[in-house]
């Protein structure tokens, strides 16, 4: 059996990198794609929980639904993701917010299937702010997600979580992150402008904490290209965390390019040569 990198190895691994490269996270929902990704050099891969219905043809939100059940889907996609990840640090997606869900015995599952470390997936923070109000009183907000990131550290697991904020960056420095990304909404391509005011403030609640790995995700950054101007920017960002942008996005673009090639004009000038 290949050696499992420890929490201490991984972040090692990932501040050495950073010192001359960007840093890629990779969510996938399939074998395929994380044996793909692993092959590519990707620094994390995460098992992660809506990647399979983007892969059924449904928009990512689709997994913050009550039709879902995102810890039940992660859990079905790991093994597979793991086997193909080889010696990549695979992170597995949790929904803190599950009332169902005891945080020991989960952990250790994740961790028995392979997983290196958790992230807080779908963030609770995604959910318009009347319901998210309802949940935190009810003891099943934020809090959730700050628990599940101390209890991950105790069991030695790498901590990868989203932040919406810097009030939230601050509380998750707190509980022990060892990974923060910055979540900037849904993935919007062709949007042309970065949230300014969201990075610098996000990057200033960092810059004591220079130990912790710094990503960004979503909202307008869907290419290499709108990560290396925000790294200009803003040279405390390390990397990219990607799902959409690593999976559903290339796959569709893939799909649609080799179609296309295939049904050439069977006229003679038409033809494809070898």
């Amino acid at each position: 059996m290949a050696h499992r990198a420890t929490r201490s190895e991984i972040l090692t691994t990932l501040q050495r990198a950073r010192a001359t490269r960007s840093l890629v996270a990779a969510g996938v929902g399939m074998g395929l794609s994380a044996g793909a990704a692993a092959q590519a050099g990707a620094d994390l891969i995460v098992a992660y929980h809506s990647a399979p219905l983007r892969l059924r043809g449904l928009p990512s939100v689709s997994g913050a639904l009550p039709v879902a059940d995102a810890n039940h889907d992660t859990l079905a996609i790991l093994p597979e993701v793991v086997r193909c990840a080889a010696d990549r640090p695979v992170i597995a997606t949790v929904f803190a917010s599950d009332p169902r869900l005891a945080f020991d015995a989960h952990l250790a599952r994740l961790a028995s299937l392979g997983a290196a470390g958790v992230m807080n997936a779908p963030p609770i923070t995604l959910l318009e702010p009347a319901l998210r109000c309802d949940l935190d009183s009810a003891g099943l907000g934020f809090e959730r997600e700050l628990e599940l990131t101390s209890r991950a550290r105790e069991r030695g697991l790498l901590t990868v979580m989203y932040a919406f904020d810097a009030a939230q960056a601050a509380d998750l420095i707190g509980a022990g992150v060892d990974v923060l990304v910055l979540h900037l909404g849904i993935t919007r391509p062709g949007r042309d402008a970065a949230p300014t005011a969201e990075l610098v403030a996000f990057t200033a609640a960092l810059d004591a904490h220079p130990e912790i790995v710094y990503l960004v995700h979503g909202g307008p950054i869907s290419t290499p290209q709108d990560v290396s101007r925000i790294q200009d920017e803003h040279p405390r960002v390390d990397g990219f965390f990607g799902v959409s942008s690593i999976e559903r996005l290339p796959i569709t673009a893939a799909v649609s390019r080799a179609v296309q090639a295939f049904a050439y004009d069977r006229n003679p000038g038409g033809r494809h040569e070898d």
